[in-house]
């Protein structure tokens, strides 16, 4: 019983300071409204774009500056850059494959908008998705899983931190339960990916670059927000939303299931053969 109040203690504790540590990471956004500078003009916009998603290296200095003196929770490895590069590989990859799959089985039709003038703003955005992602596993693999890791419960680190960055999407346009689904897959793959290499610089790196691809070199729905089409741009065709996600973007297919399904199973099965031997507490 002792070991029941103490969990939920401390499941309620984390839920609480994770709540306070994203109302302080949008601090920027909340002075831009102060400024005048609408909702609309954020997430509708390249500058506003940017603007939302660079003000987000607040919560990450937030969290590091916090946390500083816990490996746990500030798992970060700066000199492990092999691993960070094959990251963003592997994000873009990944993504490239649900997409892909998706075109071929007529998802999409897609139109090349690449235009030279474009590149700096790709670079940015290629920043500010680093950024903005990098947060969200600060947040959910550092802050949230690294809590619980430090007390020996490792499958409740791994329940809880997929649940909270499931519930910070639910309220985007077009979500359902597939995409619901999908968001905790994701989760699950990335806390694997922290179990396995405890380098939050590979999270951030991998979730990163599929959001980049997602958005701005596939042009797609990301999570069911705005696009800013890099080199393609995708449109939906009318064919099941399994095959495409519709409004919410590929997150919400079939497909991105599958490929998940994967993922977290190679994961999985590379956890368990560096673990043998270690037994995993809840509570």
């Amino acid at each position: 019983m002792k070991r029941v109040y103490e969990t939920s203690r401390d499941i309620l504790i984390v839920l609480v300071v994770t709540f306070l540590l994203m109302l302080a990471a949008q601090i920027l956004p909340y002075i831009f409204g102060f400024l005048g500078i609408s909702y609309q003009f954020l997430s509708s916009t390249n500058v506003g774009m940017l603007l939302t998603l660079w003000s987000e290296i607040v919560g990450v200095l937030l969290i590091i500056w916090i946390y500083r003196r816990n490996r746990q929770i500030v798992a970060l490895d700066f000199r492990d850059w092999h691993h960070y590069l094959n990251g963003i590989w592997g994000g873009l990859g990944l993504f490239a494959l649900v997409w892909l799959i998706s075109v071929f089985l007529k998802g999409f039709t897609i139109s090349w908008v690449f235009k030279p003038s474009s590149i700096g703003i790709i670079i940015l955005l290629f920043g500010g998705f680093l950024i903005q992602s990098f947060f969200e596993e600060l947040l959910c693999r550092g802050y949230v899983m690294g809590y619980f890791l430090s007390k020996d419960r490792t499958v409740l680190a791994v329940i809880l931190n997929s649940l909270i960055f499931a519930a910070l999407h639910m309220a985007n346009p077009g979500v359902n339960w597939l995409a619901g689904v999908n968001l905790i897959m994701f989760a699950l793959s990335m806390s694997f990916v922290r179990l396995i290499w405890d380098n939050l610089l590979i999270n951030g790196a991998i979730h990163g670059a599929w959001n980049f691809a997602e958005g701005v070199l596939f042009g797609t729905s990301v999570y069911g927000t705005q696009n800013v089409a890099g080199l393609f741009q995708s449109h939906e065709t009318g064919v099941s939303t399994l095959i495409n996600g519709g409004t919410f973007g590929l997150e919400a297919s079939l497909i991105c299931f599958v490929v998940y399904a994967v993922f977290l199973g190679w994961l999985v099965n590379k956890y368990r053969n560096m673990n043998r031997h270690v037994g995993l507490r809840f509570y």
